[in-house]
């Protein structure tokens, strides 16, 4: 059997959509507090970017790569509760 280097069944495009939604609720809740997170506090390789940016990045990805129920749940949390990361 000579190799061609190609799959005899190539896998299925996957959007990233979809592989979000693929995963458990808890992964779903962890993905949307990581982006957060991560964009709101600084990193070695740059400075935070704000709450403010990372509210809006889950906000307008919401429902595209972030379930909608979790994103609100964030939202909620920080816009109208008053949550902030301990500095």
């Amino acid at each position: 059997m000579e190799n061609s280097g190609q799959l005899s069944h190539p896998l299925p495009s996957v959007s990233p959509f979809r592989f979000r939604y693929s995963l458990g609720p808890h992964s779903r809740i962890i993905a949307v507090a990581d982006v957060v997170e991560a964009m709101a506090n600084h990193r070695p390789y740059r400075p935070a970017l704000g709450i403010d940016a990372a509210l809006d990045e889950i906000e307008s990805r919401r429902g595209e790569l972030y379930d909608p129920a979790v994103v609100d749940a964030c939202l909620l949390l920080f816009r109208e509760k008053g949550f902030a990361f301990s500095q």
